[in-house]
């Protein structure tokens, strides 16, 4: 059983295991914190020798092709290591065990290597009313940013088609509507799915 949460900067995760009558507790004050990481490390280390493996302990190398990544069906996350786990393959997909013996799928998907008219495609102002804040989305220098009142710029990394990642933000995914047209964005992060943005309609500029 575990719960994790932050807010003004500091982030904390506990988590308890009743069969063994042990729990670990891990509070922190810097944004830059990964408590949930670190609780799990510390359970890992207190564990691992009363818990009971997955049939295959062997660490493997993720399956390697050239333009491809791997995509959580649930999330859209891009898998980039199986720490402290096992994965089986199963046709495009691959099923992800980790230690504990929680279970991720993932997908095939292409990388993507979008072009500057590809990028500008997505550029405009997203609202969050759930978060109350304002995105713009924006290409500078060949590579799409996201900007943030009063001077916060993202620079983000394509992954697969429509999705990118961006320091200290996590997943960005552009969402289109039924015609392809982009209405939308969703930010994925450890503790967040899917917060949505919804694309603002560009300003009417008056007639010459």
């Amino acid at each position: 059983m575990e719960h994790s949460g932050s807010t003004a900067g500091y982030s904390a995760h506990l988590i308890r295991y009743p069969d063994q009558h042990v729990s670990v507790a891990v509070l922190c004050n810097a944004t830059s914190a990964r408590a949930s990481q670190y609780a799990h490390d510390v359970a890992w280390v207190l564990l691992r020798d009363r818990a009971t493996p997955a049939a295959d302990t062997a660490a493997r190398e993720l399956p390697h092709e050239d333009g491809v990544l791997y995509r959580n069906i649930n999330t859209g996350v891009v898998l980039t290591n199986v720490r402290g786990g096992t994965w089986t393959p199963e046709g495009h997909r691959i099923r992800v065990t980790d230690e504990y013996g929680s279970v991720e799928i993932y997908e095939r998907a292409k990388k993507a290597a979008p072009t500057s008219t590809q990028l500008q495609e997505l550029a405009g102002t997203y609202v969050s009313d759930e978060a109350e804040t304002t995105l713009v989305a924006a290409v500078d220098g060949g590579s799409l940013v996201l900007k943030r009142r009063p001077d916060t710029v993202i620079t983000l990394t394509p992954q697969y088609a429509d999705a990118f990642t961006g320091p200290q933000l996590g997943l960005v995914i552009f969402r289109r509507d039924a015609s392809g047209r982009v209405s939308a964005m969703t930010v994925n992060q450890d503790r967040v799915w899917d917060l949505r943005f919804a694309r603002q309609p560009s300003p009417v500029r008056p007639s010459q």
